[in-house]
């Protein structure tokens, strides 16, 4: 009685694990082909999940127009940037953008470099996007492509540990 009564649970949460995922494959293409409209040459960089989610992280396609590629490269690490400033944590280098998978498969001591170079890009194809709406993002693309195979070649090795930048606790003078 209790495993048919189980059974019949287990079922339903399959079911439902399997309409979610339908669901979410059909937004994918819905956004895919909305956001070939709106921002094709962004789009054309970085995908059209990312580029999505960069313009609802900044408000609007206008919004991030208006942003500079340093505030884009760290869209989505306000936290880490606010808890850098506050304690002298390290500072973040990439936000959502490190979800790009060149981003994401680049070796650690690249990663902040090739997301300032894709952060310029991007903020220049959001302002074609916005302004004018001509196709240029496979010229971009290449760009970045040969930006970051200039970057992997210029620093083939990590760099060397410098000790950290953080002020020293000072002990207190003695009393006399």
């Amino acid at each position: 009685m209790g495993a048919d009564f189980n059974l019949k649970i287990v079922q339903d949460y399959a079911n439902q694990i399997i309409s979610l995922d339908q669901y979410r494959q059909e937004l994918e293409v819905f956004l895919t082909d909305l956001m070939e409209k709106v921002t094709p040459n962004m789009n054309e960089i970085l995908g059209s999940l990312i580029s999505a989610k960069l313009v609802a992280k900044a408000g609007s396609l206008r919004k991030l127009a208006f942003m500079p590629a340093s505030r884009i490269q760290l869209l989505g690490a306000e936290k880490a940037l606010y808890r850098f400033l506050k304690t002298g944590e390290k500072r973040p280098k990439h936000g959502l953008i490190f979800q790009w998978n060149k981003i994401r498969s680049a070796k650690p001591y690249h990663r902040g470099k090739i997301a300032r170079v894709v952060a310029g890009k991007v903020g220049l194809s959001a302002k074609i996007d916005y302004f004018s709406g001509d196709f240029i993002g496979d010229k971009l693309a290449s760009e970045v492509d040969s930006k970051i195979k200039e970057i992997a070649k210029k620093y083939p090795d990590p760099p060397k540990k410098v000790e950290s930048l953080k002020p020293r606790k000072r002990k207190p003078k003695k009393k006399r």
